[in-house]
């Protein structure tokens, strides 16, 4: 049982403000508590002094995505819009749809809520 062993240590050592010259910690403890400061530190670094460049996100989407057509709505009414196709009622009733028979919850709560809709 995984829970009554603890976390399990997946680094041995960690360079000290991520620079290597600053030394190593070993301890398991100094270990965790490390790398949380250097993502901490890299976190800041994104934010503040080197974000990514405008549009950095389009280019890799470009360079790794395959382009696909436009999903049309079922409706004949141009491009899908799911904020315009799907409403309150409708996705209800998919979700008992789904849930009936899924869990030994699912009838008695899909009963009450019938009941009280």
């Amino acid at each position: 049982m995984r829970g009554q062993r603890g976390p399990q240590d997946k680094l041995a050592s960690v360079a000290i403000g991520d620079d290597p010259e600053n030394g190593f910690v070993h301890r398991p403890s100094d270990v965790r508590k490390e790398a949380a400061n250097v993502g901490r530190l890299a976190q800041e670094e994104y934010k503040n002094d080197n974000p990514a460049p405008d549009l950095a996100f389009e280019a890799f989407m470009e360079h790794f995505m395959e382009e696909y057509d436009e999903v049309e709505s079922p409706d004949g009414g141009g491009v899908f819009d799911l904020s315009k196709l799907l409403t309150y009622e409708l996705f209800n009733d998919q979700l008992l749809r789904y849930m009936r028979g899924t869990s030994r919850w699912a009838p008695r709560w899909e009963e009450q809520y019938r009941h009280s809709s």
